[in-house]
């Protein structure tokens, strides 16, 4: 501003021109600062997606948040392969992949507490059709789950609270039942 205001007082100077020249100078600062800008807001959107994609696998988890036992998870089974291929495939789900995983879930645990509250018979075929839904839906989303592995895991699901207080929200007694129906269909 100090230069246009000495300019202004010479008679050789080209007004016109040089305003036009301080005018594209200023352009182009805007330039560079929209493409700052919008570098922020890809940075603000990362981000934003980052927290929101934890908010969404906490809700998964019924508002756990499953790093609280990463500790416990890691000393458990953080040599196993299943243990490996879990962390591989959860680093690649989008939010819409974990509203899948919650909305099959929870349709799954629905249908057992249901089961549970009919008094369903283990044995039933309706009973194993559940069982290898449930087996089929870990298999896909969380790490290969044998018969093997599903009865393991639910036996776990019997010693530790936490699993019967999150599964049994879809109705009292669905760990039971869901238990009781794999070791059976797991010795058929």
């Amino acid at each position: 501003l100090e230069d246009i205001r000495k300019s202004l007082d010479d008679p050789e100077f080209d007004q016109i021109r040089n305003l036009k020249a301080q005018r594209r100078r200023l352009e182009d600062r805007l330039e560079d600062t929209h493409r700052v800008i919008a570098s922020i807001d890809e940075a603000l959107a990362f981000l934003v997606s980052e927290k929101e994609t934890e908010m969404n696998v906490k809700k998964i988890f019924d508002g756990i948040d499953p790093t609280e036992f990463d500790k416990e998870v890691r000393e458990r089974w953080g040599e196993t392969p299943s243990y490996a291929e879990s962390q591989r495939r959860f680093g690649g789900y989008s939010k819409a992949d974990w509203a899948t995983i919650k909305s099959e879930s929870d349709a799954i645990f629905k249908t057992c507490g249901e089961a549970a509250a009919a008094g369903m018979d283990v044995g039933s075929k309706a009973a194993a059709e559940l069982v290898e839904r449930h087996r089929t839906h870990i298999d896909r989303w969380y790490y290969p789950c044998s018969p093997d592995m599903h009865m393991a895991v639910a036996g776990m699901w019997e010693t530790d609270d936490r699993f019967q207080q999150n599964m049994d929200q879809f109705g009292e007694g669905t760990t039971a039942w869901l238990v009781k129906a794999i070791r059976y269909q797991s010795s058929t």
